[in-house]
């Protein structure tokens, strides 16, 4: 058994269902992924938002993947739009036990795809990935960090129903199932999701 299998058996089907859409699907990152998600994360519209802003090497990326496949705690999953690589969907636990066990998870999107950026489109894999954690997963509360510059970010973020809950160069936003219904309603009739 794969380490992606073993990360996705220790989700139940109906868990998993939420990772795909007709156009959608959330994969976990394998390995041929690692290239184009390089180039991605070091791309400055990309890096400049990340916490760790510095271009990143190969050689240490391909540790970070191996370290992450191991790790019980977090899952990476590339973004596909009509079959083709378009993002990146992360989650984290925070606090102990397994990602299958937690109850808080730290959320991260990006588009690789700058055509996907700031279109409603954008929207679907935020939804899959909130909705996977909530009703898949059973999390209780997500979190996001956001660099207080980047304002798009904390605009999709709002429309998805995060608050701000600590503010700073760093802005730190939670979210609830309650409040994610509220504000995705419309969002999920349009988008189908």
């Amino acid at each position: 058994m794969s380490t992606t299998e073993q990360k996705l058996s220790g989700f139940n089907s109906l868990a998993l269902d939420w990772l795909r859409t007709p156009s959608f699907q959330l994969v976990e990152m394998q390995e041929e992924a690692l290239e184009r998600v390089l180039l991605w994360r070091n791309s400055p519209e990309i890096r400049l938002q990340m916490v760790d802003d510095q271009p990143i090497s190969m050689a240490s990326h391909l540790a970070w993947f191996e370290k992450q496949k191991r790790c019980d705690k977090q899952i990476h999953f590339v973004v596909k739009h009509q079959k083709a690589p378009v993002g990146i969907s992360n989650l984290r636990c925070l606090g102990d036990g397994t990602l299958a066990e937690a109850t808080e998870l730290e959320v991260g999107l990006y588009y690789g795809d700058a055509k996907l950026r700031g279109s409603l489109l954008a929207f679907a894999p935020a939804l899959m990935t909130i909705n996977f954690c909530f009703k898949g997963l059973g999390a209780k509360r997500l979190f996001a960090r956001v660099k207080a510059s980047n304002l798009s970010a904390l605009r999709f973020n709002k429309t998805l129903g995060y608050e701000i809950v600590k503010n700073g160069p760093l802005i730190q936003m939670d979210l609830t199932e309650c409040r994610f219904d509220e504000a995705s309603r419309p969002l999920c009739r349009l988008l189908k999701v």
